[in-house]
């Protein structure tokens, strides 16, 4: 059975500064779907620690994620390798 799971961050004045959503088959993949950190919290190991958190969740899991060009850094600095994958939307058919 599947679980979606999805954690924010607040501020003490109450705004969201973190969040992320994943998808999981609770025994291989733990698909990372978004991991959003405000500006101002970016450096802070904010990022880290909700990946973190969510792993330890399901330690049994991979994670993996789609990363963009800008946070390649991020993800190559904390440990994570890059894998070769394929995409198609509905229109390419």
């Amino acid at each position: 059975m599947g679980a979606f799971r999805s954690f924010l961050c607040s501020s003490r004045q109450e705004n969201v500064v973190g969040y992320v959503k994943g998808l999981t088959d609770k025994a291989v993949t733990l698909y990372i779907c978004e991991l959003l950190i405000a500006k101002a919290y970016r450096g802070s190991g904010l990022g880290k620690a909700l990946l973190a958190h969510v792993h330890h969740l399901h330690p049994e899991t991979r994670m993996e994620m789609l990363a963009t060009s800008s946070s390649k850094e991020f993800y190559e600095k904390n440990g994570f390798r890059p894998f070769y994958g394929f995409r198609k939307t509905i229109q390419e058919y």
